[in-house]
């Protein structure tokens, strides 16, 4: 069946149905409304996402599979956290951490067609490791204690499980094929102990077969002394044995049999070495194919993906590989996550690999396997901007690493952990990883959102309005047109997800226009709230930079439209003194007030100038001021083109 046939919601009821029954007695209700809540929360996101996910072919039986993975982890591990004695306000994070990770496993070991009982063993130990890290991070920040945390560590309430029912349980994929949430929540619990079926046979196996090899090779030996005793008196008793060969013909028969056997028992110690061997190659299959599976470098490798792509130095592994309880993997899932709530930006998958040709603490990223943006990291230090650490202290520590904020560009300094100020603002090599990943992923939207998002985006809305699409194509706008508006609009962090409204939009104003700079600028226009509001400082005032009437002007006479699009006609001499006049005037309002400040300009001239500065000066903001909304205020801190007071 499609993965479009996918009833979620209610496959999360089903499952969440489930737990009332399954809770262990000694639960508060609290707790228990809290899991029952969570595990359905979780299951419908976690269906939400597969049925949005256009980077690989996924059918409804293998979406169950994931989702009850999620609700079965979410479930255990929330019994584990009932029990434990972590602060209740830090559970969230704990068990998001834990479906995002089973999510993203899950997902990669369906795409490979791995066996679903490797499938669970690897997702069981990755839920593990975050669960050990999760529990670690809490007790260095003096969350918990050493105490609470050696607890909290052997909690493993899926094993509790797994030993009170040892039901046959049938062949793993027939169990998650069939009708999966009607199977019982535990389900995991038993396939474990199954597991332990098996692997407790095959140890037997291997030790029947070791007592056979010794019994075999102990036969051998006394055939072979026999042997050479009979061979040794052969030779220094010949006339005797001749004598008695004539008078027992019988002994040549008797030396016969010997040889039969010796090659019987020679033969037979064979056969079962090669059978031991084989039994131990399976094993080390076994092992190996798990191995394989939860290494992020190997399974990222065989994706057919490459959209998206991490290369890390070897300096970089203890980040990047999981395998060493490296981070930035889940980090990254967490980001995806965090651009589909913020923009409705939906990415795919990111791949991470090492690359020997790299300097040992070097990263790039690239799109479609071009390289858009790299930096340098030191994984046992903390990045702090140069302005950051020049406000508390006067001298650079001698073990600092001079280097540059490869998100801003900028001086930076890569300090230990034990020379850092309290009120220094710092990030570590995963934070500025995923900082920079975000700022690539939003500037180069138009290299990552394809066609079939778009699909996908038209097949949302149809079902919440029919035929809203359908007007949109009979005023003349193709996929090919919402592809550039919506990359027009997410490269300016405005988001996308309000989705339904933006098409409803689009229907009227496509009407009188079938230009995408033209529509995207209407659209901003509608959506002039939240562009607005994400813009406003924490003291709810807008600070702005204004252009010069002059300068206004003069751009607003040179504006026009090409086919490159919205356009300024501007010599290169007069370009470059534009940039290098806001470049200035930015910088010296950045460092006088602290503050980033929007540039805000008529609606004639903020496209252009916005795709002329954001070549030159990362992360720009540009706005109209009819996009300025009422109640909010408003304080200019400083005119472009007039002198610095």
């Amino acid at each position: 069946m499609s993965i479009g046939d996918f009833d979620y919601i209610k496959f999360a009821k089903d499952l969440a149905g489930q737990v009332p029954v399954l809770l262990p007695a000694d639960l508060e209700n609290e707790s228990e409304q809290y899991i029952k809540d969570t595990l359905y929360a979780f299951t419908i996101m976690a269906g939400q996402a597969l049925c949005n996910e256009d980077t690989i072919e996924i059918e409804i039986e293998e979406a169950q599979i994931i989702c009850q993975l999620i609700a079965e982890w979410t479930f255990h591990k929330g019994v584990d956290l009932a029990h434990s004695e972590i602060p209740q306000e830090f559970w969230d994070s704990i068990l998001q951490k834990i479906a995002f990770t089973v999510f993203e496993v899950a997902k990669q070991g369906i795409e490979r067609k791995i066996q679903t009982n490797r499938l669970i063993e690897v997702v069981e130990r990755h839920v593990n490791k975050v669960w050990q890290r999760c529990v670690n991070d809490l007790l260095e920040n003096s969350i918990i204690t050493d105490e609470v945390a050696k607890t909290s560590r052997q909690l493993s309430n899926i094993d509790v499980y797994s030993t009170k029912n040892n039901d046959n349980v049938e062949f793993l994929e027939k169990i998650y094929k069939s009708n999966s949430a009607n199977k019982k929540i535990t389900i995991i619990g038993k396939i474990k102990q199954k597991i332990r079926d098996i692997n407790t046979k095959i140890l037997q196996a291997k030790e029947d077969l070791t007592k056979r090899y010794e019994k075999n090779h102990t036969a051998f030996w006394i055939a072979a002394i026999t042997s050479f005793i009979v061979y040794f008196a052969y030779q220094n008793y010949k006339t005797n044995i001749y004598t008695v060969l004539n008078e027992h013909g019988s002994f040549m028969n008797i030396i016969f049999l010997i040889g039969i056997v010796i090659v019987a028992v020679f033969g037979a110690y064979k056969l079962n070495q090669k059978s031991l061997h084989k039994e131990l190659n399976k094993l080390q299959d076994i092992k190996h194919g798990i191995e394989e599976l939860s290494n992020a470098d190997n399974m990222y490798n065989r994706l057919g993906v490459e959209t998206i792509m991490i290369e890390v130095g070897s300096g970089l592994l203890s980040i990047s590989d999981t395998n060493q309880e490296g981070t930035l993997l889940p980090k990254i899932v967490a980001l995806r996550q965090e651009l589909t709530d913020e923009l409705g930006y939906i990415v795919p998958n990111v791949r991470i690999i090492d690359n020997a040709k790299l300097e040992q603490n070097e990263y790039t990223i690239s799109i479609r396997d071009n390289v858009v943006s790299s930096g340098f990291v030191y994984p046992d230090r903390y990045m702090v901007s140069s302005d950051e650490w020049d406000k508390y202290e006067d001298n650079i520590p001698e073990t600092a690493i001079i280097g540059v904020n490869p998100i801003y560009q900028t001086q930076a300094y890569w300090i230990e952990k034990n020379d850092i100020n309290s009120k220094v603002q710092t990030l570590t090599s995963e934070e500025v990883v995923i900082k920079q990943l975000k700022e690539t992923l939003i500037k180069n939207v138009e290299n990552i959102l394809t066609i079939s998002n778009v699909q996908k985006l038209i097949s949302y809305v149809d079902q919440k309005e029919v035929k809203l699409y359908e007007d949109i194509k009979g005023n003349g706008i193709s996929e090919y047109d919402l592809q550039k508006i919506f990359a027009n609009l997410i490269k300016e962090k405005v988001s996308i997800k309000d989705i339904v409204f933006i098409f409803e939009k689009l229907a009227d104003i496509s009407r009188y226009s079938k230009n995408t700079n033209i529509l995207t600028e209407q659209l901003r226009g509608f959506l002039n709230r939240q562009i607005c509001l994400k813009n406003v400082g924490d003291d709810k005032v807008l600070y702005t930079l204004n252009l010069s009437q002059e300068i206004e002007k003069k751009l607003s006479e040179n504006v026009s439209n090409t086919e490159q699009g919205v356009q300024f006609n501007l010599n290169p001499t007069e370009t470059e003194e534009l940039v290098r006049l806001i470049k200035m005037d930015l910088m010296y309002v950045q460092t006088t007030f602290n503050i980033n400040p929007v540039i805000l300009c008529s609606s004639s001239i903020r496209l252009p100038l916005y795709q002329l500065l954001e070549r030159y000066i990362p992360m720009i903001t540009v706005l109209a001021y009819e996009e300025v909304i009422s109640g909010v205020a408003v304080e200019s801190l400083h005119v472009i083109g007039e002198d610095v007071k």
